[in-house]
């Protein structure tokens, strides 16, 4: 996952979607009321194939992209 300001996006390794998702899991926090994520897992999912894949990041060009 880009962590070093670089704007990214996932998209799927077999069709180019990007209507992708990875398993995670929140934590409730009682200070902020809100649910925070703790932790992402390696299961992705593309909704568009219908099946499990793998990411490919790409990093976007502009700041409108």
């Amino acid at each position: 996952m880009a962590t070093d300001g670089k704007r990214v996006t996932y998209l799927c390794e077999k069709c180019g979607s990007d209507f992708v998702t990875l398993d995670a899991w929140a934590e409730w926090n009682v200070e902020q009321q809100e649910w925070v994520l703790g932790a992402t897992y390696d299961h992705t999912f593309c909704h568009k194939c219908e099946e499990e894949t793998h990411l490919v990041e790409v990093e976007l060009a502009s700041a409108n992209t």
